[in-house]
């Protein structure tokens, strides 16, 4: 809210509600989050176009986060609903499934489950908060990260690291697909290819529809994860990857 204003967020618990895409399916249980401020409020005629990627009506807008918004819940069988009125703000409902799981249980099976590794990992993502995430991820299965905000910096930092003299090789690089502004982790990919073709480049997206994800070795690139993933699904990803580099 560009003038200040009250922002309100509740949640609860919402039990035996029928999934919203699918009659068929049994009622579960989920969590109702709702977002609710008293800005400037949307116009009716860009409510449709509100996840589009790339779509904003701010000048300096990206057009990215509600698109990542909208991509996490429905990634996660959730959904969102939104309700505007011009001058009095906007409603965010969403809604994600409650999981049954004892957690004591699910810790224990990651904590057994996942890879530990070791050697530098190279990480570009244009929003901080995901390179801390994936940088104290790849710590906890034993990998030294490069995190890095741009095309340029991952390339400098390849570059760096086939020097012996001013640091170690890289074992593997994962690219965000979409940096706003600059160049994506496929032109990335391509680019680093020169610079070393046996360097393992995986490709990391919010946006499950884009090409690169379903077929990532067309691109460069060795394999795909989607975000947000668990750590026991970026243990995987890593220990296939590297993996598969040994073999060939």
């Amino acid at each position: 809210m560009s003038e200040g204003g009250e922002l309100v967020i509740t949640a609860e618990n919402i039990a035996n509600i029928p999934y919203q895409f699918d009659a068929d399916k049994e009622a579960a249980n989920y969590i109702k989050i709702r977002i609710t401020d008293k800005g400037i409020g949307i116009p009716t005629e860009v409510l449709s176009k509100i996840y589009d990627p790339f779509f904003s009506t701010k000048e300096a807008g990206q057009g990215l986060g509600l698109a990542t918004v909208y991509s996490v819940i429905n990634k996660h069988k959730g959904w969102i609903d939104v309700e505007s009125t011009l001058g009095k703000g906007t409603d965010f409902t969403f809604f994600l499934p409650a999981d049954q799981q004892d957690l004591r249980k699910v810790k224990g099976k990651i904590n057994s489950d996942f890879h530990k590794g070791e050697g530098r990992i190279l990480v570009m993502d244009d929003q901080d908060f995901m390179r801390k995430i994936v940088t104290e991820m790849l710590q906890l299965l034993g990998y030294t990260v490069i995190a890095v905000a741009s095309g340029n910096e991952a390339l400098i930092a390849v570059q760096e690291s086939l020097d012996t003299d001013t640091g170690s090789t890289i074992s593997a690089c994962i690219l965000d697909l979409t940096l706003p502004g600059d160049m994506g982790g496929k032109e990335v990919a391509s680019k680093i290819k020169q610079l070393s073709p046996e360097l393992v480049c995986i490709a990391a997206s919010g946006y499950a529809e884009d090409p690169v994800m379903a077929s990532p070795k067309s691109s460069g690139f060795i394999a795909s994860i989607a975000k947000p993933f668990l750590l026991n699904d970026l243990s995987r990803i890593l220990k296939d990857a590297l993996e598969a580099k040994r073999i060939k």
